[in-house]
């Protein structure tokens, strides 16, 4: 409904016989609330602050009576002259300007508090770093169609690189370009010049261990953003079927742990999956679809336990109960149930990623953040950002063959994916225990220099978490990141045994 809709169908709820000076403070705000909900009914990202309680008590004072005086001398004449429709606009856009200014200083507030929040948990965002970015596996987009996905949904987003701390000396990135020994012929520094296709085989690379000490004695750290599309989609289907019109708490309480089962069966099941999510438009999925929606997923996951084989003890058996059974059983209830809100997204599952690209310099704002140059993300960045810099903006974008940082951080980020695929497959199965010993048997297969880079790598990401959490940023399961803090608690592999930190 346009805003001149709203207007007259309030002024038409009025007697016309009625003074209509008399115009009640409850009147005027539950006029403004109209339009105000239809603002967010137009634009669903502006929804999340919005409260109508604390949106009528930041509503200006003075511009709330000049809204009164305008109503009123609406109501005075007939609202079908040509005279008031141009004033009937002007209310309109009064509005909307005004929803605009509490919603961003509510914005400012939620920033300010989570700023300090973070600076009281320990981690220094005040720091004046330098941050460069480069990406892979970016599809652009993440859709679905025809049962299939766009993009590999097993290769994560993953967009990051190198820190530094430019009040420190450090080494002239052309002397690393030197020591690779690189063809003459290549000017850029590259993944494909030091990685194969694999984590396992990247390690084997005596280029890679040259790069890992370098940046290691020189003090970089490592930062980055790990998207799992996959784990985007599980957060949708959760707010189907964990959402606010659930009363359970202990339903709640356990939204981690049915996250990531449900990522898990998906992954293991991802040609159905793709089958379902295609059968019902998804992501477009609508309100009226949703019973058979979730009666698809009843189906699919009814029949999986009875699939395995036998439990090894009562223990085993119990973590299936939890782990198929109820979830099952969640689908059903809401199936059953009549409150439930569809998702209300447009084809794609991922639009694009350039939120992800304001992350960072979104919280350090004293620091500097160099990308490669990405045009798409820019022009988006350009024309739809409203991002809490307080001074000056603090990004740019530049053409990597003009950077050695930005190289090397190609070269960092294609490492951390492999890697990140590396953990993943480990833990295959859905018991996160098995990892321990996936984990030795694997490691204990290395070879010297598998195993030297390994542990450079390790040690790198560790100083660097060590140095600020923030430097990692994450979009997956808390298993998976769990799985990631297990590793890095490595401090040693030698031939006999892979030697672990304790947990303090």
């Amino acid at each position: 409904m346009r805003f001149k809709d709203i207007v007259l169908r309030f002024f038409n709820s009025f007697e016309r016989s009625k003074q209509t000076n008399d115009l009640s403070e409850k009147q005027l705000d539950s006029f403004i609330l109209r339009l105000f909900n239809e603002i967010i009914k137009e634009d669903k990202d502006k929804s999340e602050n919005f409260d109508e309680i604390i949106f009528l008590q930041k509503f200006d004072r003075e511009l709330k009576e000049k809204l009164k005086l305008d109503i009123v001398a609406l109501l005075g004449n007939k609202v079908t002259d040509k005279d008031n429709s141009f004033k009937e606009k002007q209310i309109g856009g009064l509005l909307l300007n005004e929803f605009n200014r509490i919603n961003k200083e509510i914005s400012d507030e939620k920033f300010d508090s989570l700023r300090k929040s973070i600076v009281d948990s320990g981690s220094d965002i005040n720091a004046k770093l330098k941050f460069y970015y480069d990406e892979t596996n970016n599809p652009r987009r993440f859709w679905i169609k025809q049962n299939s996905f766009n993009s590999p949904v097993n290769k994560n987003f993953i967009l990051g690189g190198l820190v530094i701390d430019e009040k420190k000396c450090i080494g002239n990135p052309e002397d690393l370009k030197d020591k690779l020994k690189l063809q003459k012929n290549i000017g850029e520094i590259k993944s494909k010049h030091i990685l194969k296709s694999t984590f396992i085989e990247s390690l084997r690379s005596k280029k890679l261990n040259i790069l890992l000490k370098w940046i290691s004695e020189n003090e970089m750290y490592i930062h980055f953003i790990n998207v799992d599309n996959l784990h985007v989609i599980v957060n949708d289907i959760l707010k189907i079927i964990i959402d606010k019109n659930i009363d359970s708490e202990n339903i709640r309480g356990s939204e981690l742990m049915h996250g990531h089962t449900l990522y898990k069966l998906m992954s293991s099941n991802i040609d159905k999956v793709c089958e379902i999510l295609t059968k019902y438009d998804y992501p477009k999925i609508h309100t009226e679809s949703i019973t058979d929606f979730c009666g698809e997923w009843v189906t699919f996951l009814k029949p999986l336990k009875s699939n395995l084989p036998p439990p090894s003890d009562e223990f085993e058996e119990f973590g299936r109960v939890i782990h198929y059974d109820e979830l099952w059983k969640l689908f059903d209830k809401v199936k059953d149930g009549n409150k439930f809100a569809g998702l209300g997204k447009d084809e794609y599952i991922v639009t694009d990623y350039s939120n992800f690209y304001l992350i960072k310099p979104d919280i350090f704002i004293n620091s500097f953040h160099l990308f490669d140059e990405e045009l798409e993300i820019e022009k988006i960045i350009n024309t739809t950002s409203d991002i809490n810099f307080k001074e000056s903006r603090n990004f740019a974008f530049k053409d990597s063959t003009e950077d050695r940082f930005i190289q090397i951080s190609d070269v960092v980020v294609g490492l951390l994916g492999r890697f990140f695929s590396y953990i993943e497959e480990l833990n295959g199965e859905l018991e996160n225990g098995k990892i321990v010993q996936e984990l030795i048997h694997s490691i204990s297969k290395f070879d010297s220099i598998q195993k030297d880079n390994f542990l450079l790598l390790i040690n790198i990401l560790k100083k660097s978490h060590d140095k600020n959490k923030l430097f990692f940023y994450s979009e997956n399961t808390f298993v998976q990141k769990s799985n990631l803090d297990f590793i890095l608690r490595i401090t040693d592999v030698s031939d006999a045994m892979v030697t672990f930190k304790a947990r303090v």
